[in-house]
This record gives structure tokens, C-alpha cells and sequence, in this order.
């Protein structure tokens, strides 16, 4: 599909203009490693796609304070690894992490802070997070989010200060994106 849109983007010369991309949610608590493995290894093996988006969470996963790099996952599918998360997030060719950072407390940055952290130790690229993605609108449409509804600009600083507190994984991120409901 990704792959059709760019195309008609190409022949209609709308390609210097705009640019289709994919996006997967790809969280611990909803599939296990192989399935979203098999997915991203999928999304790979079409040549021409242009990249997706790792807009997903690292629930289960090490932060600063608790578990380790083989104690990411969820009591449905407690199979997953630091590694995992790290090959569909950014170890695929086609993988940009846009990381969930939804709860206040700033745990969901530790998270994924401890992946770029795991990929510097095991010798492969720190993750280039292209910026986090909150849920503050979608959360103010439903009235509340119990501690789940990180605005943009505190999701934004909360990756920012994780990454400043272990500086292997320090980069600049691009942008922040905050989802809602579709308006009827």
C-alpha cells in the first residue's frame, strides 16, 4: 500500500511535495517477537518502500531503576528482548522509532532510553528517535488518561533528559506528534 501511494505520488509529480511513509504500533502487550519480526522483516523485503514508523512502546521493558535487557514484554507475551524491540524499532533497514511516551512519570523515555542503551552495548547503532508521540488530545477528547496523557513538550523534554542522563545515546530528535480521535 505504502508502496502504491509513492507511486502515484511519483507519476502525478507530487514527490518533491509530499511523501508516504508507513507506521506500525508494535507494542509488548499486544503480539509477540516473532509475528512483529515477521512483519517488519516483511515490510523490509519490498525494495522500493520508503521507511516506516516504529510508533509503539517498550512496556515491559528495563528502565533506569528495574529489569534488565531480556526483561522487556508483557504477561501476554513475555518472550521479548531488549534486541527485538531494537530490530523493530531501528535494526530493520526500513525502521524509524517514534517511541510512545504517554505516562508523566517519565518511565516510558527510561524505557527506550535503556533499548538505545542495549544497541550501544551489543555494538549497533544508538536508535535515532525521530521525536515521541503523545496522546494528550486523544486523552482530553475521552476527559482523562490517569497519568497516560504526556503533553508533546513533556514528552519531548522527558526523552531529552533520559538521553542527557546516559550520554551514549544522546541525539537530536525532529520532531513530536500527539494522536486523538478521529472527529465524527
Amino acid at each position: 500500500m505504502v508502496d502504491n501511494i509513492s507511486d502515484y505520488f511519483y507519476s502525478h509529480g507530487l514527490s518533491g511535495d509530499v511523501a508516504a511513509l508507513g507506521a506500525s504500533d508494535i507494542e509488548m502487550g499486544f503480539e509477540g517477537p516473532l509475528i512483529s519480526r515477521a512483519w517488519t522483516d516483511g515490510y523490509d523485503s519490498v525494495s522500493s518502500v520508503p521507511a516506516y514508523y516504529n510508533c509503539g512502546g517498550a512496556g515491559g521493558c528495563q528502565d533506569f531503576n528495574s529489569g534488565n535487557e531480556d526483561s522487556c514484554g508483557s504477561p501476554a507475551f513475555p518472550g521479548w528482548y531488549s534486541g527485538d524491540v531494537f530490530h523493530v524499532s531501528y535494526g530493520s533497514p526500513s525502521a524509524l522509532p517514534t517511541p510512545e511516551i504517554y505516562n508523566t512519570s517519565g518511565t516510558n523515555a527510561e524505557q527506550w532510553v535503556m533499548i538505545s542503551v542495549w544497541a550501544h552495548d551489543h555494538s549497533k547503532p544508538i536508535l535515532r528517535f525521530q521525536g515521541p508521540l503523545t496522546q494528550q488530545a486523544a486523552c482530553a477528547q475521552k476527559g482523562s488518561c490517569g497519568g497516560i496523557d504526556n503533553s508533546p513538550l513533556d514528552a519531548w523534554n522527558q526523552m531529552e533528559n533520559k538521553m542527557d542522563a546516559k550520554p551514549v545515546t544522546r541525539m537530536q530528535m525532529s520532531f513530536s506528534m500527539d494522536i486523538k480521535w478521529q472527529n465524527p
